[in-house]
């Protein structure tokens, strides 16, 4: 939104929008001091941009529910919201998370942290990056839970039987 709208305004909103690509990708409530003061002077130079805002500020409450049924029902209304707002890359965002709203839903049942998914996918990876000469896989897989399992680089289970005896 912020490119599009200093694309068609001109010199005067560039002076405004340029470098405050972070101020504006950043949760509200996160921003402080002079960011918070230029947020606001961005937002009210340019309706469009600060109703893109308004939105992406909305959507972060799909976090908090704990029912799919209501995360569901949420995302339907802030979806109904944005037909009305006619924001053409917010509608393009709406439709994205459309496709993946059963994964997204997903996170409702089991609140694991992103970067612990994150971290769990780049181990996955790595693993298999090395997987060459695995004969079957079946032991690919035994590996990959191996590695991302954080308990198993722990579990020593014959450390207790043979323990030295002075």
């Amino acid at each position: 939104m912020r490119v599009q709208e200093i694309r068609k305004a001109g010199k005067w909103m560039k002076g405004r929008l340029s470098g405050k690509k972070f101020i504006l990708l950043s949760r509200q409530a996160h921003v402080r001091g002079n960011a918070r003061a230029e947020l606001n002077n961005a937002l009210r130079a340019n309706k469009r941009l600060f109703k893109s805002h308004l939105m992406k500020e909305t959507f972060g409450h799909l976090w908090s529910y704990a029912s799919k049924t209501w995360a569901r029902k949420f995302f339907r209304g802030w979806v109904d919201q944005l037909k009305w707002s006619r924001l053409k890359p917010m509608q393009k965002f709406a439709r994205m998370v459309e496709k993946h709203l059963d994964g997204i839903l997903a996170y409702c049942d089991n609140k694991a942290p992103l970067g612990f998914i994150e971290a769990a996918n780049a181990k996955a990876r790595n693993v298999i990056r090395r997987a060459y000469g695995y004969r079957d896989n079946a032991y690919l897989d035994l590996k990959i839970i191996q590695t991302c399992t954080p308990w198993m680089n722990r579990f020593k289970p014959w450390s207790f039987t043979h323990s030295r005896v002075p």
